[in-house]
């Protein structure tokens, strides 16, 4: 039996990094709105 390679998550990983990385930049962003209104009162 021979193992076949991992095609699959190759190429799913790009796309999986991507939206993270879109979903934390959003949350990052958002955080520091908030700690900029909690340093204004």
């Amino acid at each position: 039996m021979t193992q076949q390679p991992r095609k699959k998550k190759g190429v799913e990983k790009p796309n999986i990094d991507k939206e993270f990385r879109r979903i934390a930049e959003k949350n990052l962003r958002r955080d520091l709105e908030l700690l900029e209104k909690l340093a204004k009162i």
